[in-house]
């Protein structure tokens, strides 16, 4: 293997790495928003549910009062036809006494059937506005996926272009050190290689030698000693001959 190393190649390969970095993560969250619109539409649809259920329950109390109410009118019905055979005026008496009792409670279960029908009418309405939303949010879901599928596919045509240029840097560089990164890229991902900061590695941030300094300011080949990645001085200006001479 040479001496020297290209310098501005490595740099060039660590940009290249986090670039796909960035554009995995861009990838990975493509699908967020088509999740979140499918939770609203799953939302959407527990809330109808429940609609449906208090529709289905003021129906139950409606008709069961009503039935009850059907009952007591059979029951006053009758106490009068009873009260116009007493032989009494006390048990004339007594028999009115219940008739205003049982006329007055059916009055109050009027009252609860109707509003039970008023809550029917007003959860009926409910439920037409909320099937309404239902419908947005299922559309929702369609344009969220549309977006979702256009973007992961312009990205994965960069992530594309990225690897073709991470390869064609590779290829530059010796056969012995472009299989190194390639296989501490598995491990250490766009750590692979870590540019000298303050003496440190800007990876794990372990302070280098005088020695492993001297080394990279020659272009020696030199890993960090620590976290294993590929050191290089940072090139402020990379030309095309810096990267491919």
């Amino acid at each position: 293997m040479a001496d020297q190393i290209n310098t501005g190649l490595l740099q060039r390969v660590h940009s290249l790495f986090q670039q796909q970095t960035l554009l995995e993560e861009r990838i990975r969250r493509a699908p967020m928003p088509v999740i979140s619109a499918k939770n609203a539409v799953k939302k959407q649809e527990a809330k109808i549910a429940e609609i449906k259920e208090a529709i289905r329950d003021a129906k139950l109390n409606a008709d069961r009062k009503q039935l009850q109410l059907r009952e007591r009118e059979q029951r006053v019905d009758k106490l009068k036809g009873q009260r116009n055979e007493c032989k009494s005026n006390r048990e004339y008496q007594l028999l009115n006494e219940q008739i205003a009792a049982d006329e007055q409670a059916n009055q109050v279960l009027q009252d609860e059937i109707l509003e039970l029908l008023e809550r029917d009418d007003t959860l009926k309405d409910t439920l037409s506005q909320e099937n309404d939303h239902l419908e947005q949010v299922r559309q929702a879901v369609v344009r969220a996926q549309q977006e979702a599928d256009h973007a992961i596919e312009q990205l994965q045509k960069e992530m594309s272009d990225v690897r073709r240029d991470v390869h064609e840097c590779l290829r530059q560089l010796p056969a012995e050190l472009s299989g190194n990164i390639v296989r501490l890229a598995r491990t250490l991902g766009d750590n692979a290689l870590a540019r000298v900061e303050d003496g440190s590695c800007g990876h794990c941030m372990t302070v280098l030698t005088t020695q492993m300094r001297s080394n990279l300011s020659m272009k020696r080949l030199t890993y960090c000693p620590s976290c294993g990645s590929v050191l290089y001085f940072v090139v402020e200006s990379i030309s095309s001959d810096a990267v491919t001479g």
